[in-house]
């Protein structure tokens, strides 16, 4: 609360207006993420389970919103060495 608060009397202070202020959060995210739970028959010594292979390759997805309400577009961060050939979709922007 006394954060907020601070921020709220910097942002009059200054003459900032709401959407120039903004909350951002970073989320990590993998391209591996098996089901917790399998189902199988009862007694079964062994339930295989399915997994992309990539357990270790993962990416950032970052979330933010402006104070006034409004939601930006996520954004996808890849950890690459190598940018792919392929064209991307239209909308995604590639920054290297």
């Amino acid at each position: 609360m006394n954060f907020r608060e601070f921020v709220s009397r910097r942002k009059e202070e200054l003459g900032i207006q709401a959407d120039r202020v903004f909350n951002m959060d970073e989320v990590p995210m993998s391209f591996d993420a098996p089901h917790s739970r399998t189902v199988d028959t009862t007694g079964a010594e062994s339930v295989p389970v399915s997994t992309t292979g990539h357990k270790k390759t993962g990416f950032t997805v970052v979330l933010a919103c402006l104070e006034s309400g409004k939601k930006l577009k996520p954004t996808v961060i890849f950890k690459r060495k190598t940018m792919p050939k392929e064209q991307l979709p239209d909308g995604v922007v590639r920054y290297i």
